[in-house]
């Protein structure tokens, strides 16, 4: 059975592999989040977030998309293998309630997984 736990090796950690990801990436942008993404040499993807003060002012915001979208994407671990991913909040995520962030969320995965699967 697989396991769909999110280790801390499937998160990036400093600002070298940030940097890494923002200087090539491939992107996704639909209205409220935007994903960065760049080919990584393991067989597992990892997470980063970026989410500003001055967008998502109070610490319950901020910290309710970082559950969601680290909860989106373990659920789509296993779609997303080979692949730094970093998802970046602007203004427009702040009013977004539980049910459309998850929407949100689920249809970048799906758009950058589209994506991926046109480009071979």
């Amino acid at each position: 059975m697989h396991s769909y736990r999110l280790h801390s090796y499937m998160r990036l950690k400093t600002a070298a592999q940030y940097q890494r990801i923002f200087r090539n990436p491939c992107q996704v942008v639909p209205s409220d989040l935007t994903l960065f993404a760049l080919e990584n040499q393991q067989d597992y993807p990892r997470l980063g977030l970026v989410l500003k003060k001055k967008w998502l002012k109070r610490a319950i915001d901020r910290n309710r998309v970082k559950r969601q979208a680290r909860e989106a994407f373990r659920l789509r671990q296993d779609e997303l293998k080979g692949f730094d991913i970093v998802i970046m909040a602007n203004k427009k995520t702040a009013p977004l309630d539980k049910k459309a962030l998850r929407t949100c969320l689920n249809q970048l995965f799906d758009q950058f997984i589209a994506q991926q699967k046109a480009a071979l």
